[in-house]
């Protein structure tokens, strides 16, 4: 039998587990020449599509953030975050920006997630000896009831508003239970690198 505390350090590890979102990046692009043109303490135009208006903004807050991080200096445009459609370019002149950060995020799995806890009893004999055992195994999760989970991946590209060059472009996927997790995990991982390959 598992003592209580022991069950407990193993509830508290596997909810940690759950939270953590881990991001990877799957693949990238970028142009040889993106180095000789830094964008370190330039403006960046940050623009997120998504099907929910929350992962947008969600995503444009993330990307934002962790390019402040590096030294750029993030902007956005309210037309472009209520409609993807409009002319990205254009507004990234209007508010002075060198370059767009365009990310596209779409579900990429989607699983059940069962994390209610599950109880049994047992019952045995064999010898002189007998017993009853009682067992509650809780999976990743918590408490919750079953839900439907899903993972994002993201499609991200870096290009110069001079020429509308493209310069840098990355795929990336992460998982975990929470979405919040997953946007900024995969905002992470695209910036860092972005800048790792000299396009930021």
């Amino acid at each position: 039998m598992i003592s209580a505390r022991t069950g407990l350090l193993m509830v508290a590890s596997a909810a940690a587990l759950a939270g953590c979102a881990t991001g990877r990046l799957e693949a990238q692009w970028s142009d040889p020449q993106a180095g000789n043109q830094p964008l370190a303490g330039a403006k960046v135009l940050v623009v997120c599509q998504a099907a929910e208006q929350t992962i947008v903004r969600i995503c444009q807050d993330q990307l934002a953030a962790q390019l402040r991080l590096i030294g750029v200096t993030p902007v956005m445009s309210e037309a472009l975050t209520t409609k993807a459609d409009g002319d990205k370019f254009a507004a990234a002149r209007e508010l002075g920006a060198k370059a767009v950060m365009l990310a596209n995020l779409s579900p990429t799995t989607t699983f059940n997630s069962s994390s209610g806890p599950s109880f049994g009893i047992g019952m045995g004999s064999g010898g002189y000896h007998s017993g009853v055992g009682f067992g509650m195994t809780v999976p990743i999760g918590g408490y919750s009831q079953t839900s439907s989970v899903t993972s994002y991946g993201s499609d991200t590209t870096l290009t110069l508003v001079a020429g509308s060059k493209l310069v840098w472009s990355g795929k990336a996927s992460t998982n975990s239970l929470d979405v919040s997790e997953q946007v900024a995990s995969l905002a992470r991982v695209s910036v860092e690198a972005a800048h790792k390959a000299g396009a930021l």
